[in-house]
C-alpha cells in the first residue's frame, strides 16, 4: 500500500478541517473489526484502521487536522475515551484537533440552556459549561469559546436580540477564563455579528478576553470568525486590517473561519493567511466543513472535482451524485466506480484510493431478503464518509495549486482578482479606501444573508450546507444599502 500524506501536500495553504462526524468517530473507535468480521472490505489493506486518517501508521491517507464538536460528543470523559477513541487516542504530537464548544448546537436547541436563569451561578447552566470546558481541555489542542451565535435570534430558542447573544457569550467567556486550566487547551475568541454595527460592537466587547494585560495566562490565545465575518469578504478584509493595526494578532497563533464548504473561500483564505504570517509567522488560518460527512447521511457522495471555467456553465467545485443503494448489488464483487457513466444514477465516476477498495456488495450489503428501505448498514455510511473526506481534502489542495498557477481556465476570474488584491490591501497606506474602492468585486464574491451585507440566493440557510450538486449560473449581486461606507470615512 502506498500511503498518501495529505498533510505534506497542504504546503502553506489555509488549513481545511474536516468536521468529524460522531458516527465516524464512534464506529472507528469500537472493536469494529470483531463486530463486522467478514463485512469489512477485504481490499482495505489494514482493515478499518485504513480509514483512521489521523493515524499515519496504518491509514491509507494521513491528514493531521480535524475539528470535533462538543455538541455531538460524549461529554462524560470516561465514556468519550471509549466511544470517541478515534479522536481521544490519536497521536497528540502528530495531530491537531480543534474542539468546537457546541455553540451551533446551542443555537439549534440541541444543547439547552436555561435562558431565564442564564446568569445565575450554579445549577444546570454551570453544569453544561463545566462539562464542555473539561471535555475540551481533555480532547482538543485548540478550542472555541462557548459563544451564542448571533443567528440564534431567528431560531426561536429564547434568545431575542443580538445583544442578548453578546451578553450571554461575554458571560460564558468570563466563566471559561475563571475556570479553565491554563495550557490544557488553547482557546479561540469567537467574533459574531448579524450586521456591521453589531459585528463591531461584538469585537469590542470580546477583545479584552484575549488581552494578557487583563487576564494574564488565562487570556484566549486565538480568534474564530462567525456571522458575517465568515462570508462577507468586504467585512473580512476590514476586520483583518483593523485587527492587524490594533495588534490583535500579536501572540495569537490561530484564526479560524467557521463552516464553509465551497472551494472559493479555500483559496481566498490562503491569500489572507500568506499576508497574516508576515505579521505573525506562527499564525495558522483554518476553516471547517461537515459536508463530507453530512452528504453521506443524505445519500450523496463526491464523484469528481471540477475546475473548468470554459464550459457554458462554468464549474469550480465539487460534484455529487446519489450513491449506489440497491439491494440487487448485495454480494456483488464489482468495483464501486465506472469509467463511463451508462446513464443510470447508481453508477458514478469516482476514483480515489479509498473508493478503489470497495466493491458494490461492500456498500449495498442488505439484500432483497432484508426488511429495510436501504441496502446500507452503519458501516456503509462510514466507508463512504472516508471517501468523501479524502475527496474534499484533495479538492481544496488542488484548488490552491491551480490558484497559485493562475490557471484562468480553472479558477473563477473574480477569485483570481481577489488573490491579487489581498497583498495590495495589506501593503497599502490606505487599506480601508482600497477595500471600499473594490466593493463590487468583494460583494460579488460574498454569500452573506445578514442585514448589513449583500444578499444572494445561494445561502438559503444559515446552517452548514452540502455543496450543490450542480453549480448554477450566478446572478448579479448588487450591494445593498448599508452603513459600511461610513467605516471608511477619514
Amino acid at each position: 500500500m502506498t500511503k498518501i500524506n495529505l498533510t505534506e501536500k497542504n504546503k502553506d495553504y489555509a488549513v481545511f478541517l474536516p468536521a468529524i462526524s460522531f458516527i465516524y468517530a464512534d464506529l472507528l473507535s469500537k472493536n469494529a473489526e470483531e463486530k463486522y468480521g467478514d463485512r469489512v472490505p477485504p481490499l482495505l489493506p489494514n482493515g478499518l484502521d485504513s480509514l483512521k486518517f489521523l493515524y499515519e501508521d496504518k491509514a491509507m491517507f494521513n491528514y493531521k487536522w480535524g475539528l470535533y464538536s462538543a455538541g455531538h460528543a460524549k461529554l462524560d470523559i470516561e465514556k468519550s475515551k471509549v466511544q470517541e477513541a478515534f479522536v481521544q487516542d490519536r497521536p497528540r504530537d502528530k495531530t491537531i484537533i480543534l474542539g468546537d464548544s457546541g455553540g451551533f448546537q446551542v443555537a439549534k436547541g440541541i444543547l439547552k440552556f436555561d435562558w431565564k436563569n442564564f446568569f445565575t451561578p450554579g445549577g444546570k447552566n454551570d453544569k453544561i459549561r463545566m462539562d464542555i470546558l473539561r471535555w475540551l481541555e481533555h480532547t482538543a489542542d485548540w478550542s472555541m469559546c462557548l459563544d451564542i451565535p448571533s443567528f440564534s435570534v431567528s431560531l426561536g430558542i429564547g434568545v431575542n436580540t443580538v445583544r442578548d447573544c453578546m451578553a450571554y457569550t461575554a458571560y460564558n467567556n468570563e466563566w471559561f477564563v475563571n475556570n479553565r486550566v491554563p495550557g490544557a487547551t488553547k482557546f479561540l475568541n469567537v467574533i459574531q455579528g448579524n450586521d456591521i454595527a453589531s459585528a463591531d460592537e461584538w469585537f469590542d466587547t470580546m477583545a479584552p478576553f484575549s488581552d494578557p494585560k487583563v487576564y494574564g495566562d488565562k487570556a484566549f490565545e486565538g480568534w474564530a470568525m462567525g456571522g458575517e465575518h465568515m462570508r462577507w469578504w468586504k467585512l473580512i478584509l476590514y476586520r483583518m486590517i483593523k485587527m492587524r493595526d490594533g495588534g490583535h494578532f500579536d501572540g495569537k497563533d490561530w484564526i479560524h473561519f467557521l463552516g464553509t464548504s465551497a472551494l472559493e473561500p479555500a483559496v481566498m483564505l490562503t491569500a489572507i493567511k500568506r499576508e497574516l504570517v508576515k505579521i505573525n509567522p506562527n499564525l495558522e488560518v483554518s476553516f471547517d466543513s461537515a459536508s463530507a460527512f453530512v452528504s453521506v447521511a443524505r445519500g450523496l457522495v463526491y464523484t469528481e472535482n471540477e475546475y473548468d471555467m470554459m464550459r457554458k456553465n462554468p464549474r469550480f467545485g465539487f460534484t455529487m451524485d446519489k450513491a449506489k443503494d440497491n439491494k440487487k448489488y448485495a454480494g456483488n464483487m464489482d468495483r464501486m466506480y465506472a469509467d463511463i457513466v451508462p446513464g443510470e444514477y447508481e453508477t458514478f465516476v469516482t476514483k480515489t484510493p479509498v473508493m478503489d477498495c470497495y466493491r458494490e456488495g461492500d456498500i449495498c450489503v442488505r439484500g432483497v431478503d432484508y426488511e429495510s428501505k436501504t441496502s446500507w448498514d452503519s458501516l456503509s455510511y462510514v466507508l463512504l464518509m472516508a471517501h468523501n473526506v479524502y475527496q474534499h481534502i484533495e479538492a481544496v489542495q488542488e484548488a490552491n495549486r491551480r490558484a497559485d498557477a493562475k490557471q484562468v481556465t480553472a479558477i473563477p476570474q473574480n477569485v483570481l482578482e481577489f488573490i491579487d488584491l489581498v497583498p495590495e490591501v495589506f501593503a497599502s497606506e490606505k487599506p480601508m479606501e482600497m477595500i471600499q474602492n473594490n466593493s463590487s468585486l468583494l460583494n460579488g464574491l460574498s454569500k452573506a444573508k445578514f442585514t448589513g451585507a449583500p444578499k444572494t440566493t445561494t445561502f438559503d440557510s444559515i446552517v452548514e450546507s452540502v455543496p450543490p450538486l450542480v453549480m448554477k449560473e450566478k446572478k448579479e449581486v448588487k450591494e445593498t444599502v448599508s452603513n459600511f461606507s461610513s467605516l471608511f470615512d477619514d
